[in-house]
């Protein structure tokens, strides 16, 4: 395991809107999973997530990116891990707002 020092980095973590939740205020859930293979859902408003025009007339699933920062990266057995935290206090439906994911789930 190589740690790599480096500055937050703005960036957005890949997610799949699969439910539109409530047309006011436009509520969506997003999911992904981390390194681990662990399933994370979000819940939260359209604009929060992303500037894309989601709603009810929408097919589902569609990829959104969740804004946030990259703080840190590593590699593990070749792949390269980072520490992904979302902005504006979002946070999964078990109140997480870091995850580990793998950089190609970070764009």
């Amino acid at each position: 395991m190589t740690l790599a020092p480096n500055s937050p980095k703005d960036a957005g973590l890949w997610a799949l809107v699969v439910t539109y939740i409530d047309d006011f205020p436009s509520f969506i859930c997003c999911e992904f999973h981390d390194m681990h293979g662990s399933l994370h859902q979000i819940l939260d408003k359209v604009p929060v997530i992303t500037l894309d025009d989601i709603d009810e007339k929408t097919q589902l699933p569609i990829p959104v990116k969740i804004p946030g920062t990259i703080l840190e990266h590593f590699c593990v057995d070749g792949r390269t891990c980072i520490r992904f935290k979302t902005a504006y206090s979002i946070q999964s439906t078990a109140g997480l707002e870091e995850f580990w994911v793998w950089s190609s789930q970070v764009d």
